[in-house]
């Protein structure tokens, strides 16, 4: 009977420590007020795509790249409160297949150009790899893609490497390999190229895919001025919904954020009835995504982060155009609550096209969006 009672007390207390260890290492983990690596000039932008990077039918044409983005968006930008831009680029539109390190002049014009209006309009500028299809990387640095991107950053680094340090280098958008190490070694061997050129600008490296989770087994990369970066678009079944692009995304409708039960049933009935859609449903409905899951889903960056003392930039958020509002609204006010409570600069994704503030063939401002990711009216 003794030993009886005696056990009980060790449960409980056990059971306390437990409790109180847990709310010790979370807080430490990830703590809100924590001091971390800023990167002042990056607090707020956004992405620029479909100019220099995935136009509408691939239009390179100089219509287009006179028009679709002009000096007058840089200005709205910084009317809106912005630090900086993300400017997506096409390694085809800057690259001669049979010369690759020497740069399309005419096309490098377009990059210039946008760093000189950055300047003027005192906005941060990043320059980021973005092919439309993803490169074959798989056998690393041997890949003849990696050859290609390598001799790609050897000019950007000759070209920029005297411009001011609002210029940052994104070495590749979401690569896309399964090999973490694949990708680390690929990483590796372009910061180091970069480097042996030029010593002073930021060079941005995400995960071996970009996401949050990538972070779970990443390692840091060796070098100076490195910032990390991924991008967030938990549940991809609401932010991807009605997307063409991806499996059967295109299949999902009018599926609510936070996650509400009467609503999703009849979304569901309207979605498709595929065992594939019938998955990503399932999926969904047992996610039962909120706030608190956007929340969770943050953990990884957060915990590498906190473990090696590094800047990390997320680099794009954001739901189709086709998600209903305003849950649209919803989900990205609650994403950036949440990278703001942990200290995170971010940019949204995207100023125009099938997620952005505007549609590709429209220039009106979606005010509700504008609101919602709280950049300042004009």
């Amino acid at each position: 009977m003794i030993l009886s009672k005696r056990f009980r007390i060790l449960i409980v207390l056990a059971f306390v420590i437990s409790l109180a260890w847990g709310v010790y290492q979370s807080q430490l983990i990830y703590p809100a007020n924590a001091a971390v690596q800023s990167v002042p000039a990056l607090a707020r932008g956004i992405g620029l795509s479909c100019w220099l990077s995935m136009p509408p039918d691939q239009d390179f044409s100089k219509e287009h790249l006179d028009s679709f983005v002009t000096e007058k968006d840089f200005k709205r930008f910084a009317d809106w409160g912005l630090t900086h831009v993300r400017l997506p680029i096409e390694p085809e539109f800057l690259q001669f297949k049979s010369a690759r390190s020497e740069l399309i002049e005419n096309h490098i014009a377009y990059v210039d150009r946008a760093i000189e209006w950055s300047k003027k309009y005192n906005l941060a500028i990043i320059l980021d790899i973005h092919p439309l299809v993803p490169l074959k990387l798989q056998s690393g640095t041997q890949s003849d893609d990696y050859d290609r991107l390598k001799q790609l950053w050897i000019a950007l680094a000759k070209r920029y490497r005297t411009q001011s340090d609002a210029v940052f280098y994104e070495l590749l958008n979401e690569p896309q390999l399964e090999s973490v190490s694949t990708w680390r070694s690929i990483a590796q061997g372009l910061v180091d190229q970069v480097r042996s050129i030029d010593t002073e600008h930021s060079i941005i490296v995400s995960g071996h895919y970009a996401g949050a989770y990538d972070y779970e087994k990443m390692t840091p990369i060796k070098g100076d001025k490195l910032i990390y970066t991924f991008h967030f678009y938990e549940p991809i079944q609401f932010t991807h919904q009605s997307s063409g692009w991806i499996g059967n995304m295109a299949k999902l409708r009018d599926l609510p954020y936070p996650f509400d039960q009467q609503r999703f049933s009849a979304a569901k009935a309207r979605s498709g009835s595929d065992p594939e859609s019938t998955r990503l449903l399932n999926e969904y409905q047992s996610a039962r995504f909120d706030k608190q899951k956007v929340e969770e889903k943050l953990r990884p960056v957060l915990k590498f982060r906190s473990r090696y003392n590094v800047p990390i930039y997320c680099g794009e958020f954001g739901t189709n155009r086709e998600a209903p509002m305003p849950d649209r609204a919803n989900w990205n006010r609650d994403v950036i609550e949440m990278l703001q409570r942990y200290q995170f600069e971010y940019a949204f994704w995207e100023y125009r096209g099938s997620f952005g503030l505007m549609s590709f063939d429209s220039t009106e401002i979606d005010s509700a969006m504008l609101d919602a990711i709280g950049f300042r009216r004009t």
